[in-house]
């Protein structure tokens, strides 16, 4: 007997009005989670999302000894290690289905020299993560991917390192390579530059500067100019940073589908409150602008943590279509999937370029995306980077 599946007729809806508060930013409450694990004290951390990804970083963190209290969902309390360290796991770390987990941690528990194995469930199995070794290797780290093709488990054996200043030339502009690479440098006493070809994600940035560290970034890092931007985490001896509160923002990724809900139904009465507005991350916002979408942005202000937030409301207009490449990309690279819904409605053709990214991430966005359209009678053409 065959299983049987139910099925859900969603009705449609005229329009959308009322306030409306996302999720946290799972990206940055990894972060979180990570940099209060390293403090001295105890990190309060307000919003933090209730996902999975984040409980798996809570998860690996518990496995390296860090004391966490999350009785209270609104309140989570990271007991830090004030630089004593991590204990030695006596098992594998499981990173779950998060590859930021894995990622960030490869370079947090290299750099304080943790002997451990990082593994994940078998989606995160496939997923590359030479990207992350390479510089890790480069800087005199031993870390390897044993997996076939770079992929995981994850195996970092602690070694001596010559402290040095390292700059490594990110082939991509990816927030994980780059938080890697950082979280990795925590301790060193010498400047680690990294430079990408287009500006990504800053929350390890913000977060860093928020705690005491000093962070140098080039001056056409949120400009998106098509020139190649940089960050200098400036060395430091034995710096161990005091916990501070943090409030984790509303997801803008998240806020995303209410977003284009509220474009394609023609809603302005629909506001989205404490919204993450980071540079970095408002792609989304210029996407819908060029085709022909508004935004408006009130009670702008800035978080525990040093995040931007604003509560956002959309001013529709026609749609028209639109080609959206080049740096605009990495700002808004979790959306595009949206986005693509949107562009089903706007008069002419919209091409998304440069969207290659989306076919390494949990699943092949850009094809699931792709089959969902064209379910739904939408013509929808696609390659490898398009």
């Amino acid at each position: 007997m065959s299983e049987s599946k139910e099925t859900e007729i969603i009705a449609p809806v005229g329009k959308l009005a009322g306030q409306l508060t996302v999720p946290g930013d799972k990206s940055v409450g990894h972060r979180a989670l990570m940099m209060g694990a390293c403090a001295k004290g105890d990190t309060v951390i307000r919003n933090l999302p209730s996902g999975l990804d984040n409980l798996s970083t809570r998860e690996v963190l518990r496995t390296l000894g860090v004391v966490i209290e999350d009785e209270n969902p609104a309140e989570v309390i990271v007991h830090g290690t004030g630089g004593r360290g991590f204990v030695t796991p006596e098992s594998d770390l499981d990173c779950g289905n998060s590859g930021t987990t894995m990622r960030l941690m490869t370079g947090l528990l290299a750099g304080q020299g943790v002997a451990c194995t990082l593994t994940g469930d078998a989606s995160l199995s496939a997923r590359p993560m030479g990207r992350v070794t390479k510089p890790l290797n480069e800087m005199g780290y031993d870390v390897k991917a044993t997996g076939e093709g770079q992929r995981p488990p994850v195996v970092i054996e602690p070694t001596d390192v010559d402290p040095s200043e390292f700059t490594y030339a990110s082939p991509v502009a990816s927030a994980q390579v780059k938080s890697c690479i950082l979280l990795a440098s925590l301790r060193s006493p010498f400047d680690v530059v990294i430079t990408e070809p287009a500006p990504s994600r800053d929350h390890t940035e913000q977060m860093l500067r928020y705690l005491g560290y000093r962070v140098e970034t080039s001056s056409n890092y949120y400009q998106h100019d098509g020139q190649r931007t940089y960050v200098r985490l400036f060395g430091h001896d034995d710096f161990v940073p005091a916990a501070r509160p943090i409030t984790v923002p509303g997801d803008i990724s998240s806020a995303a589908f209410f977003l284009v809900a509220a474009a394609l139904t023609q809603s302005d009465q629909l506001l989205l409150e404490s919204v993450s507005i980071n540079p970095t991350r408002t792609g989304i916002l210029d996407v819908l602008r060029a085709m022909g979408v508004k935004t408006e942005l009130s009670n702008r202000r800035v978080l525990p943590g040093n995040e931007a937030v604003a509560d956002l409301r959309v001013i529709p207009g026609p749609l028209s279509g639109a080609t959206i490449g080049g740096d605009l990309i990495p700002r808004a690279i979790d959306e595009i999937p949206v986005l693509a819904v949107l562009a089903t409605a706007a008069t002419g053709d919209t091409v998304f370029d440069g969207i290659q990214e989306l076919r390494v991430k949990e699943s092949d966005r850009v094809e699931t995306t792709s089959k969902l359209l064209q379910a739904a009678g939408c013509r929808v053409d696609s390659d490898e980077s398009t």
